[in-house]
């Protein structure tokens, strides 16, 4: 697997190009100009002109196009939502705010609160 930052493309169609924030992807599937599938990880940090589209249209089109994991970073609030694909559609794996523990284990264990990533 590999970790990009923004900006790099995920490329989903002819008409859909999305930048997350943060994402994971298999080495495999990516191209120096841009990963030309879902990700296996999506992360995007919230911000004013992201707030409303992030966790709404965007989460919508990564689960139409089989991303295993969206996870949602809000400053503002202090608090991650992350989701996982199941059957086809997001499942919420974890919700926590401030120094509320995270504890995911796919696609690989990591622990650490909102307010940690914030610091």
């Amino acid at each position: 697997m590999e970790t990009l930052v923004a900006p790099f493309d995920v490329r989903l169609d002819d008409f859909t190009v999305l930048i997350p924030d943060v994402l994971v992807a298999r080495r495999s599937d990516l191209t120096d100009a841009n990963l030309p599938t879902a990700p296996v990880v999506a992360v995007e940090v919230l911000s004013p002109s992201t707030r409303r589209l992030d966790p709404t249209l965007k989460k919508a089109r990564l689960e139409a196009a089989e991303s295993e994991h969206y996870w949602v970073l809000d400053p503002q609030s202090e608090r991650f939502i992350g989701w996982r694909l199941v059957d086809e559609e997001y499942v919420e794996v974890a919700d926590a705010r401030g120094d509320d523990l995270v504890a995911i284990e796919e696609p690989f264990p990591v622990r650490f609160s909102p307010a940690q990533l914030l610091r």
